[in-house]
């Protein structure tokens, strides 16, 4: 998200630098508990995760840095640390740990940009380690490990080092934007500030620093592996669309922690659905298939547009504000939903028989398409190719719910035509039959919105509870 706004909102097309950890004591076990080759393990990992990119909408970025291509750079990197006498071996084992007391001594370095040294958790001093806050730039390598030569031994980059390096190799002595978790914050980027200002000798490496929150199970239970309540985007989109899960994320601002609680879940179906809705209503008015109650007000409208397209703008440039920016646009929905969705029993105006004002309504509904389509895809959630959301886990042909509620619109029209003089009992009958054939069909996710005399509409839902139109 942060990547589009920055491209369609501040004209700024970043060049978005990946890195690929590789190889890492993690990554060693899993490939030897499995009996497969490291390269054939990472690279399978890598294919799944793009590909999940992909499903959700993620951008790709616009290049990779992969540890295990990038040894020769990071040995350098390291080596320039080195020389300026920041790093040396620890007692224990032989790996080249950076000096942090010595960096502070240098002018103008500091260290704990991110935290005090009251919220370490470690304060016991490491392996061999002069500081606790030493941390490895080489480690020495290990039987039944890769290893790579080096100046400091053979070995592989520790985990800090290959960040600095691999963004050092590609954008030089300076970062605008570096991102990661919140837990990132500290040891991690806190050493990747400090390794890059000593190799580059400035005093600010990065910027900005991006953080994000985490993501919860509930209120209390954070979603990790350690604790088995992950699920895997495959998973995921079995339950849901990816653009529901999209606008699930943006509801939170993504400084603050995402927690998938029933809640919060509701609200973002309740945010597609009325999305879905009103671009079905508007394509519908469009192809003609369902007539326009009466003319727009059009300078009312412009205004209501004008005032979104300020508020949608001012939200995303202000700290990227996806929630504030999201109900923007839901603003400008409740005010339409009155106007394109009309009471059951709402009087049609007398200009609906004119065609004065009608062509210019449908002109003033092709801009409001346009611009839902496009600020909505500004964030990445598109209602561009399909107004209707098939729900995960049903396969209802779309041509046959278009004839079934088209069936059920011939009757309903017919039976609002019957005088009541002639047969009350049999209308009644008939608009109860309806009404109730509407609700089994809301039972199978498929809702059916009546616009009076002027006919209905029909839109899949994302799920089969009821959601509401107001805003939380």
């Amino acid at each position: 998200m942060i990547r589009r706004v920055l491209r369609e909102y501040c004209k700024i097309t970043p060049i978005v630098l990946m890195g690929i950890t590789d190889v890492d004591d993690k990554i060693i076990r899993r490939a030897n508990e499995s009996g497969i080759a490291i390269g054939t393990l990472t690279r399978s990992t890598e294919l799944s995760f793009f590909n999940d990119l992909a499903s959700l909408n993620v951008l790709p970025p616009t290049a990779l840095a992969r540890v295990t291509e990038n040894i020769p750079q990071i040995v350098e990197f390291i080596q320039a640390i080195h020389d300026k006498g920041l790093a040396y071996h620890d007692s224990s084992g032989g790996s080249l740990c950076f000096d942090v007391g010595a960096y502070e001594a240098s002018e103008g370095k500091h260290y704990f940009k991110f935290s005090s040294p009251y919220e370490q958790r470690d304060t016991a001093l490491s392996k061999g380690k002069k500081d606790p806050r030493d941390f490895a730039l080489w480690k020495l390598g290990k039987p039944g490990e890769p290893t790579w030569e080096s100046p400091f031994g053979n070995g592989r980059p520790g985990w800090h080092i290959e960040c600095s390096a691999m963004a050092s190799r590609y954008f030089g002595s300076h970062i605008d934007i570096h991102s990661g978790g919140r837990d990132l914050a500290f040891p991690h980027h806190e050493n990747e500030e400090a390794q890059s200002c000593a190799f580059h000798d400035c005093t600010q490496w990065a910027t900005h620093y991006i953080h994000t929150g985490h993501l919860y199970m509930g209120d209390e239970e954070k979603m990790s592996k350690s604790l088995g309540n992950t699920k895997s985007v495959p998973e995921l989109l079995q339950e849901c669309s990816a653009r529901f899960f999209r606008i699930f994320c943006l509801l939170t601002h993504y400084r603050r922690d995402l927690k998938v609680s029933p809640s919060n879940v509701e609200h973002a179906r309740s945010f597609d659905q009325i999305f879905v809705s009103l671009m079905a209503s508007i394509r519908k008015y469009l192809s003609g298939s369902l007539p326009l109650p009466r003319p727009l007000d059009e300078p009312e409208v412009e205004q209501w547009m004008m005032k979104a397209k300020s508020e949608f703008q001012r939200a995303l440039t202000s700290d990227f504000n996806s929630p504030l920016a999201l109900h923007s646009m839901l603003t400008l929905a409740n005010r339409l939903a009155p106007i394109l969705h009309p009471s059951y029993d709402a009087p049609l105006s007398a200009s609906n028989t004119q065609v004065k004002g009608f062509s210019s309504s449908l002109t003033l509904l092709g801009n409001l398409q346009e611009f839902f389509e496009e600020k909505l895809g500004s964030i990445g959630l598109d209602f561009r190719s399909n107004s209707r959301t098939v729900p995960a886990n049903e396969d209802l042909p779309v041509a046959l719910v278009d004839s079934v509620v088209a069936f059920r619109d011939r009757v309903r029209r017919c039976s609002l035509e019957i005088p009541k003089e002639v047969s009350s009992s049999v209308k009644k009958q008939l608009l109860t039959a309806c009404d109730e054939f509407r609700s089994e069909l809301d039972a199978h996710s498929v809702m059916i919105k009546d616009h009076g005399k002027s006919g209905s509409s029909w839109s899949f839902r994302s799920s089969t509870r009821r959601v509401s139109g107001e805003s939380r």
